[in-house]
Protein backbone atom coordinates (compact mmCIF):
# COMPACT_ATOMS: atom_id res chain seq x y z
CA UNK A 1 0.00 0.00 0.00
CA UNK A 2 1.21 3.16 -1.09
CA UNK A 3 0.70 6.58 1.01
CA UNK A 4 -1.10 8.34 -1.91
CA UNK A 5 -3.32 5.42 -2.26
CA UNK A 6 -4.43 6.14 1.37
CA UNK A 7 -5.15 9.63 0.70
CA UNK A 8 -7.94 8.32 -2.71
CA UNK A 9 -9.71 5.98 -0.33
CA UNK A 10 -13.80 6.93 -0.72
CA UNK A 11 -15.02 9.34 2.18
CA UNK A 12 -11.48 10.71 2.56
CA UNK A 13 -13.33 14.06 0.46
CA UNK A 14 -16.37 14.31 1.96
CA UNK A 15 -18.90 17.20 -0.02
CA UNK A 16 -19.81 19.86 2.28
CA UNK A 17 -23.95 19.46 2.59
CA UNK A 18 -25.81 22.13 0.23
CA UNK A 19 -27.87 24.10 3.47
CA UNK A 20 -30.77 26.13 2.20
CA UNK A 21 -31.63 24.09 -0.67
CA UNK A 22 -35.31 22.04 -0.48
CA UNK A 23 -37.39 20.33 1.46
CA UNK A 24 -35.07 18.65 4.34
CA UNK A 25 -32.35 21.27 4.12
CA UNK A 26 -34.23 24.65 2.99
CA UNK A 27 -35.48 27.59 4.93
CA UNK A 28 -34.07 27.72 8.41
CA UNK A 29 -30.93 25.36 7.50
CA UNK A 30 -30.72 23.69 10.95
CA UNK A 31 -29.64 26.98 12.57
CA UNK A 32 -33.41 27.22 14.05
CA UNK A 33 -35.60 30.65 14.30
CA UNK A 34 -34.10 34.29 14.56
CA UNK A 35 -31.73 35.26 16.33
CA UNK A 36 -28.23 35.62 16.83
CA UNK A 37 -27.89 31.59 16.88
CA UNK A 38 -29.14 32.01 13.09
CA UNK A 39 -26.59 34.90 12.04
CA UNK A 40 -23.53 34.40 10.36
CA UNK A 41 -20.60 35.14 12.63
CA UNK A 42 -21.70 34.68 16.16
CA UNK A 43 -20.30 33.66 19.05
CA UNK A 44 -21.01 33.18 22.66
CA UNK A 45 -19.45 33.17 25.89
CA UNK A 46 -18.45 30.10 27.36
CA UNK A 47 -21.78 28.81 29.58
CA UNK A 48 -24.10 31.33 28.25
CA UNK A 49 -27.02 29.51 28.10
CA UNK A 50 -29.22 31.96 25.76
CA UNK A 51 -30.37 34.55 28.75
CA UNK A 52 -31.66 31.41 31.07
CA UNK A 53 -30.16 31.90 34.83
CA UNK A 54 -27.14 29.20 34.31
CA UNK A 55 -26.41 26.19 35.83
CA UNK A 56 -23.51 28.13 38.40
CA UNK A 57 -26.03 30.28 39.24
CA UNK A 58 -28.80 27.22 39.55
CA UNK A 59 -26.67 25.50 42.13
CA UNK A 60 -26.95 25.79 45.83
CA UNK A 61 -24.03 27.63 47.68
CA UNK A 62 -23.74 25.67 51.10
CA UNK A 63 -20.87 25.30 53.66
CA UNK A 64 -18.23 27.66 55.09
CA UNK A 65 -14.94 28.44 55.47
CA UNK A 66 -12.64 28.93 58.15
CA UNK A 67 -9.56 30.07 55.78
CA UNK A 68 -10.58 33.40 55.95
CA UNK A 69 -10.48 33.89 59.75
CA UNK A 70 -7.09 32.10 59.61
CA UNK A 71 -4.57 33.81 62.26
CA UNK A 72 -0.80 34.34 61.05
CA UNK A 73 0.93 31.16 60.68
CA UNK A 74 3.98 31.80 63.35
CA UNK A 75 7.59 29.67 63.84
CA UNK A 76 7.54 28.39 67.21
CA UNK A 77 10.64 28.13 69.59
CA UNK A 78 10.69 26.23 72.84
CA UNK A 79 12.06 28.17 75.89
CA UNK A 80 14.08 25.05 76.03
CA UNK A 81 15.42 26.02 72.32
CA UNK A 82 17.35 29.27 73.89
CA UNK A 83 19.90 27.11 76.32
CA UNK A 84 21.55 27.44 72.78
CA UNK A 85 23.02 31.45 73.67
CA UNK A 86 25.12 32.27 76.03
CA UNK A 87 24.06 34.30 78.91
CA UNK A 88 23.59 38.04 78.15
CA UNK A 89 22.88 37.28 74.72
CA UNK A 90 19.97 38.80 72.54
CA UNK A 91 17.43 36.25 70.74
CA UNK A 92 15.53 37.87 67.77
CA UNK A 93 14.77 36.47 64.50
CA UNK A 94 18.03 36.84 62.73
CA UNK A 95 19.83 35.05 65.54
CA UNK A 96 17.45 32.40 66.34
CA UNK A 97 17.82 31.72 62.43
CA UNK A 98 21.39 31.77 62.58
CA UNK A 99 21.43 29.02 65.42
CA UNK A 100 18.73 26.99 62.75
CA UNK A 101 15.55 27.50 65.66
CA UNK A 102 13.70 28.92 62.79
CA UNK A 103 13.95 29.70 58.85
CA UNK A 104 15.04 32.67 57.89
CA UNK A 105 11.52 33.00 55.90
CA UNK A 106 10.30 36.92 57.69
CA UNK A 107 7.01 34.95 59.42
CA UNK A 108 6.64 36.02 62.85
CA UNK A 109 8.20 34.19 65.68
CA UNK A 110 6.51 32.77 68.94
CA UNK A 111 7.82 31.96 72.18
CA UNK A 112 6.46 28.86 73.87
CA UNK A 113 6.81 27.38 77.33
CA UNK A 114 8.28 23.85 76.84
CA UNK A 115 11.23 23.10 79.09
CA UNK A 116 13.08 25.32 81.03
CA UNK A 117 15.69 28.12 80.52
CA UNK A 118 18.75 28.63 82.70
CA UNK A 119 20.95 31.55 81.14
CA UNK A 120 19.77 35.34 81.03
CA UNK A 121 18.84 36.42 77.62
CA UNK A 122 17.16 39.31 76.12
CA UNK A 123 14.42 37.61 73.76
CA UNK A 124 12.60 40.03 70.88
CA UNK A 125 9.60 37.95 68.92
CA UNK A 126 6.02 38.70 67.63
CA UNK A 127 4.44 36.61 70.42
CA UNK A 128 5.10 35.29 73.71
CA UNK A 129 2.78 32.67 75.88
CA UNK A 130 2.38 34.03 79.48
CA UNK A 131 3.89 30.84 80.86
CA UNK A 132 6.71 31.63 78.43
CA UNK A 133 7.12 35.67 79.57
CA UNK A 134 7.16 34.34 82.85
CA UNK A 135 9.94 31.83 82.58
CA UNK A 136 12.06 34.06 80.76
CA UNK A 137 11.67 37.02 83.66
CA UNK A 138 12.26 34.17 86.37
CA UNK A 139 15.47 33.02 84.27
CA UNK A 140 16.71 36.94 84.70
CA UNK A 141 15.85 37.42 81.20
CA UNK A 142 13.82 39.95 79.44
CA UNK A 143 11.16 40.35 77.28
CA UNK A 144 10.59 42.52 73.55
CA UNK A 145 7.33 42.07 71.68
CA UNK A 146 7.59 43.40 68.18
CA UNK A 147 5.32 44.44 65.60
Amino acid sequence: MKLDEILNKAGHNKTSRRLGRGVRRGKTSGRGHKGAGQRAGRTSMFGYEGGQTSVLSRIPKRGFNNADFETKPYQIVNVADLDVFNDGDRADAETLAAKHLIRPSGEPVKILAKGDLKKKLTVAAQAFSASAQEKIIQAGGSVEKLQ
